[in-house]
């Protein structure tokens, strides 16, 4: 009896029983191949990602590196900057300093220039002086009067012409405050008086008298005065009683009596106005007038 006679007699049980055990045997075979397949590609895999995590972190190390290499340059290169800072400051200073230096000396420069303008004008421009010739000249009376004269001499010491002067004199007594007067305080004083008296005036009154105080203004014309040449002054003669005891008389006033005088002027370019100034004193008992403490002055 061959196998296939064999087959036929043999039961289903059987059959099935075989049927069941070769289809177990084939699933073991085929999940025992599916395994190995698994396990194969499983492992194919992990050496391609350690392939591939080699590789990144190759390129990992090859990034740090250029990074590395990449900063050591941009520190060189900061500090070529900060050198090339440090030397551009260094010249900054340098050249602050060379441009304060060349400053100073134009202002030197200018300073010497000026100073040279200005003793050439000084040595050239009009000095304009009062000589006082006769301050003497005066002489007391049996009752105790004074009769005063003074006479002098205007004169321009420069080296160029004195144009538009104007010479203005008066006979005055001490400011109301006791202080030596001059020709512009007692006009100042003046023009006080002057207001206060036209305030209580008519209109018409006070107009009249401002007309009659200008065209009797005691300063002198215009005149021009060429180098080393002069111009004749004088005061007086005037009699000023009570000015010497005398037994059994009271004297009128012991306040010293004054003779003072301003002379303006410019040179021939007009650009600047000059001023002299004169002061003389008499003092009470005195027959002489003599220089003022202060009030003699040119500029």
């Amino acid at each position: 009896m061959n196998l296939f006679q064999r087959w036929k007699q043999t039961t289903i049980a059987n059959k099935g029983l075989v049927f069941s055990s070769f289809l177990m045997a084939f699933g073991t075979l085929f999940y025992a191949g599916a395994a190995s397949v698994q396990v194969y590609i499983m492992s194919r895999s992990a050496h391609d990602a350690s392939v591939q995590t080699d590789k990144l972190i190759k390129a990992a190390q090859t990034q740090a590196s250029a990074a590395t290499k990449f900063a050591a340059a941009a520190q060189t290169q900061a500090d070529r900057m900060k050198e090339l800072v440090d030397k551009a400051g260094t010249q900054t200073g340098a050249t602050n300093r060379l441009a304060e230096e060349g400053r100073g000396q134009a202002n030197t420069a200018r300073e010497a220039m000026t100073a040279n303008i200005d003793s050439a004008q000084q040595d050239r421009r009009p000095w304009v002086g009062i000589r006082v010739e006769c301050s003497t000249c005066q002489q007391f009376e049996a009752d105790g009067s004074l009769n005063a004269s003074i006479a002098g001499v205007i004169a321009n010491s420069g080296k160029t012409p004195a144009v538009g002067m104007k010479f203005t004199t008066s006979i005055a007594g001490p400011l109301k405050d006791g202080g030596i007067p001059s020709i512009d305080s007692l006009q100042q004083e003046a023009d006080a008086r002057l207001r206060e008296n036209m305030s209580r005036m008519r209109p018409e009154v006070a107009a009249e008298v401002a007309r009659a105080v200008k065209e009797t203004t005691q300063t002198q014309p215009i005149i021009a005065l060429a180098p080393n040449a002069g111009q004749n002054f004088g005061f007086g003669p005037i009699t000023y009683t009570g000015r010497q005891f005398q037994p059994g008389h009271l004297p009128k006033s012991q306040q010293p009596i004054y003779a003072i005088g301003k002379v303006t002027y410019y040179g021939t370019d007009r650009k600047r106005e000059y001023v002299t100034t004169f002061c003389l004193v008499n003092e009470f008992g005195h027959r002489e007038f003599g220089f003022c403490s202060t009030g003699n002055d040119m500029n």
